[in-house]
């Protein structure tokens, strides 16, 4: 009994065209634009809260600048508290700034290329991205587990550590999504 005839007894559909340009380039279409609904609003939402953060580190700072100025009293451990703040909105601003084009792309070599081998050469250089900030977003939610069991603790006021490293851990995750996103949408240019 051949292939052909197991397919039909088991009432399987014969694929035909299976792998032409067009599907694949449909599909790969597909996945980018299912993940970019997904992961654009969400790197929006998330990078509300990095900047808001920002905003309370602002009036923390000009508060303790106010108060050590003119009471000669600092506020206590708004050294630990900026640290902190600056991790929430660093790693909660990344993926936001990507997805509107914010971090630096140098092309003065690969200007001189071709349209498609530029393409090529985005989409190794994407997917390169994407698993480097894999693994150090796994490696931070690693590293959070560890300080957690461990019950670590910054500053003066012991705030605790391992939500800080939670964020910075989901924030790497969620900027290595947009540049896998951008790794399929060079795969498209790179098909044209």
């Amino acid at each position: 009994m051949g292939v052909s005839e197991l397919n039909h007894a088991r009432k399987l559909p014969r694929i035909t065209n299976y792998g032409g340009k067009e599907e694949v380039a449909l599909l790969l279409e597909r996945i980018a634009r299912g993940l970019q609904r997904i992961v654009f609003p969400v790197s929006n939402a998330v990078s509300v809260i990095g900047m808001s953060v920002l905003i309370l580190m602002v009036l923390l700072t000009v508060a303790e600048v106010f108060d050590r100025r003119f009471f000669d009293t600092p506020i206590s451990g708004v050294l630990s508290l900026s640290s902190l703040g600056l991790v929430v909105f660093v790693f909660l601003t990344l993926a936001y700034c990507a997805t509107k084009g914010g971090h630096v792309e140098l092309g003065i070599l690969t200007s001189l290329f071709p349209k498609r081998v530029q393409a090529g050469i985005a989409s190794i250089m994407y997917i390169l991205t994407t698993g480097i900030l894999g693994v150090a977003g796994w490696q931070l939610w690693v590293q959070a587990m560890k300080v957690q069991t461990a019950g670590q603790t910054a500053g003066p006021l012991e705030i605790v550590i391992y939500p800080f490293l939670y964020i910075a851990a989901l924030g790497t995750f969620l900027i290595s999504l947009v540049y896998f996103i951008f790794f399929l949408n060079s795969l498209n240019e790179v098909r044209k």
